[in-house]
């Protein structure tokens, strides 16, 4: 009987402190440039439904997303992570629905926008001026378009690694 009821005891103790890790755990959020009315401001978002204004939330948040990514520390990191939490538990004042504003993008100008056909077009430039071609030819090799004959075929036993 005593033994049940200390397994109990230790039970709800343990209950009790997941539960205390889960409060603590970290809250994810994302950030991102937003607009109310005429005032654009860094906002922190919860759940994906609720847009914090970091311009009002007292973190000294700077006034745009790249200058608060340009100056990201482990305090500003720290100083994010529990306005997220507190958001959750309940809104501040300054916080607004997503429908409510309006996004803007998070980086109006950044210095390289990759995957963009005009960094592909500056790079062939760059090649060509080196004296080297884009890599493109009119002939393609058969034995390349075949592939190698049994490379990929696998039987019961086989050894090898993925290619």
């Amino acid at each position: 009987m005593r033994n049940g009821l200390m397994a109990a005891i230790a039970a709800a103790t343990c209950a009790g402190c997941a539960a205390g890790e889960a409060q603590n755990a970290p809250v994810p959020y994302k950030l991102g440039m937003f607009q109310e009315q005429t005032c654009s401001f860094p906002g922190l978002v919860v759940d994906d439904a609720l847009v914090v204004d970091l311009s009002r939330a007292g973190v000294n948040a700077p006034a745009t997303l790249q200058e608060l990514i340009g100056g990201w520390d482990a305090a500003m990191a720290d100083r994010l992570g529990r306005l997220a939490g507190e958001a959750r538990r309940r809104a501040p004042e300054f916080a607004y629905q997503r429908s409510q504003v309006r996004i803007l993008p998070p980086l109006p100008d950044p210095d390289a926008i990759l995957m963009a056909a005009r960094n592909y077009e500056e790079h062939a430039n760059e090649m060509a001026q080196a004296g080297r071609t884009s890599g493109t030819t009119s002939v393609i090799d058969e034995k390349v378009l075949a592939g190698i004959p049994g490379l990929w075929n696998r039987h019961p036993g086989d050894r090898r690694g993925n290619p």
